[in-house]
């Protein structure tokens, strides 16, 4: 079963945040974890990191190794205006998505920048200290066209709670149309996100600012054989890393230093083919290679 949420319903949903939007999705639920962290899972499967789907922004895979797979929805880099639509599969159809599609797969399609031709700029206030601001730059060529992105998003999360979050994210995407049958689609991004985490009066977990940060770039090329086969080859590279250290007194004078810093970094190649068979029939063929690795 797929569900798909376009660009109207998006809009229309008043939605700050990508996660809000599961809620129009049959069968998910979405709540907040410690610290105001959203966790989107299909039928309340899932532990505190949003485990066992697997999430595409724009073919790329979104999971963080250090969460066990897990998605952080706080570090997406992309503004809700600049996503064209929103693909939610669910149901055993998922586990042709490989690992981590257990329970659904979503697929998150941007717009190229011959869609976001000119400029966008945009700013929300709010209760509880929401400070939104996002701003787009696109431009069409005979040849293509490119988007440059940039914003940020802050609140200060729940009453009597220490959940201030500040996210700043930037995100460049173009298109090139090589030749007749050949396009090159090179997309690279980074964002920065300071959520506050810790309980009040804990000495074992005291309150605290977490900084967690994250870079891509994501290489495309796909090639037109005919009108019904297509192949592309696809690489792509993340790299994630947070810092949150602090310390725990033991005595009045020593204690321990506490650091759950860790970094994370993802290489993935992939090769796909279409071919029609018939009016009705499409075939779908691939390889694809991945590698992890964590230090923690």
């Amino acid at each position: 079963v797929t569900t798909v949420l376009d660009r109207e319903m998006i809009r229309a949903s008043g939605a700050r945040d990508l996660v809000e939007l599961f809620r129009l999705v049959p069968g998910f639920v979405v709540g907040y974890a410690n610290a105001g962290k959203p966790v989107a899972a299909y039928h309340g499967l899932s532990g505190q990191f949003s485990q066992r789907m697997q999430v595409l922004l724009d073919g790329r895979s979104l999971y963080a190794p250090y969460l066990f797979g897990g998605i952080d929805w706080n570090t997406l880099p992309v503004n809700l205006d600049d996503i064209e639509r929103v693909e939610v599969l669910r149901g055993s159809n998922s586990a042709s998505y490989g690992a981590n599609a257990l329970l659904g797969m979503v697929n998150i399609i941007t717009r190229n920048g011959s869609q976001s031709a000119g400029g966008y700029v945009s700013s929300t206030v709010g209760n509880a200290g929401v400070r939104d601001v996002a701003a787009r730059l696109g431009r069409q060529t005979n040849r293509g066209g490119w988007r440059i992105s940039a914003g940020q998003r802050s609140d200060t999360g729940l009453e009597n709670r220490f959940d201030d979050r500040k996210l700043g994210y930037f995100n460049l995407q173009g298109e090139l149309q090589a030749s007749e049958h050949d396009e090159l689609m090179l997309s690279i991004g980074a964002n920065k996100n300071e959520p506050g985490i810790g309980v009040p009066r804990n000495a074992s977990d005291p309150e605290r600012t977490e900084t967690t940060r994250s870079a891509f770039a994501q290489l495309r090329w796909r090639r037109s054989l005919a009108a019904d086969h297509e192949i592309s080859l696809s690489y792509s590279r993340t790299g994630d890393n947070g810092e949150d250290r602090f310390f725990i007194p033991v005595t009045s004078s020593d204690g321990l230093w506490i650091d759950y810093g860790r970094q994370a970094l993802r290489d993935h190649l992939e090769y796909q083919q279409y071919l029609g068979l018939t009016d009705d029939l499409r075939a779908a063929m691939g390889v694809e290679y991945s590698r992890d690795s964590i230090t923690a």
